[in-house]
């Protein structure tokens, strides 16, 4: 597909300001493993952070608590994170007909969402490493289904939201990366994506490791590096990407979709996100749950 091919699906809209959110006695961090209800480790350092969050009951459009905010409907499988004894950490995002998260009540479509949305903005001309590990069981939709995304809040005389800079997502079998830029001062009218790169979608079951570099520049010295299982498989050399706002975009990750019937599952282990290199992940991902 050419690089300059839009789409005529349904766009990603930020979710950075919920319609409704359900703040929880539950999201409050406990800083002690083995106490029941929600667990939550965070680890900061270098530049990089990973996020342990433990639910044991049903999952709401939680309030903002640390690096993520969780965006899922309110059922009791749509979100779970475990720890295996060889310290690999699974995030389980589930999504059934009808899964509409609180924030998306106001769409008309029956887009469906389970997601960690990310709390930190990164800056512009930066790179941005983030990696993980990917598994999908399930049945897959062939509409389009989005894994990673960066989104851009917005800003004062805009839209109240605005497509993602860069996105993965599947669509029809394939693996699409996704890409927006504006260098208007004030985004007010939809911008279409450019599909920079696809490949053949995922092997139902099976464990991908996925390292990206991005860095948003909406004025062409953007760019997309993409690793999977060891082997580069995409970098854009300079391309503009990103929207002309004051503040940069944010990392969010799990499984965002138009309206399916279809029960599937998306696992991430292991997520990484920040600005100092995660080149040794290319060849020496984290370990996998035994």
């Amino acid at each position: 597909m050419s690089e300059n091919a839009t789409m005529t699906t349904p766009d990603d809209v930020d979710t950075a300001l919920p319609i409704r959110r359900r703040w929880t006695a539950a999201f409050r961090a406990v800083m002690s493993r083995g106490t029941t209800g929600l667990v939550v480790a965070l680890l900061v350092g270098a530049g990089l952070w990973q996020l342990a969050q433990v639910y044991t009951g049903g999952t709401d459009d939680v309030g903002s608590s640390g690096p993520y905010r969780l965006n899922c409907a309110e059922q009791p499988y749509s979100f779970r994170e475990s720890t295996s004894p060889d310290g690999a950490v699974v995030e389980r995002f589930e999504l059934r007909a009808g899964d509409i998260s609180p924030s998306d009540e106001r769409y008309p479509d029956g887009r469906q969402r389970c997601e960690m949305v990310g709390q930190t903005d990164f800056e512009f001309g930066t790179p941005i490493w983030f990696a993980y590990s990917f598994r999908q069981t399930g049945t897959m939709p062939s509409s389009w289904v989005t894994m990673t995304q960066f989104h851009a809040s917005p800003e004062n005389g805009e839209r109240t939201g605005k497509p993602p800079a860069f996105s993965m997502r599947q669509q029809q079998g394939q693996l699409q990366l996704l890409s927006r830029a504006d260098t208007r001062v004030n985004t007010t009218t939809q911008v279409e994506p450019v599909v920079r790169h696809t490949m053949p979608w995922f092997p139902a079951g099976t464990w991908v490791d996925i390292v990206a570099r991005v860095v948003f520049d909406p004025f062409g010295n953007g760019s997309i590096t993409l690793w999977v299982n060891g082997t580069e498989e995409y970098a854009s050399g300079p391309i503009p990407m990103g929207y002309n706002d004051t503040v940069g975009p944010h990392f969010s990750h799990g499984q965002y979709r138009g309206a399916a019937n279809q029960t599937t599952v998306f696992e991430f282990a292991n997520v990484e996100i920040g600005t100092t290199s995660l080149a040794h992940r290319v060849s020496a991902p984290q370990t996998l749950p035994g």
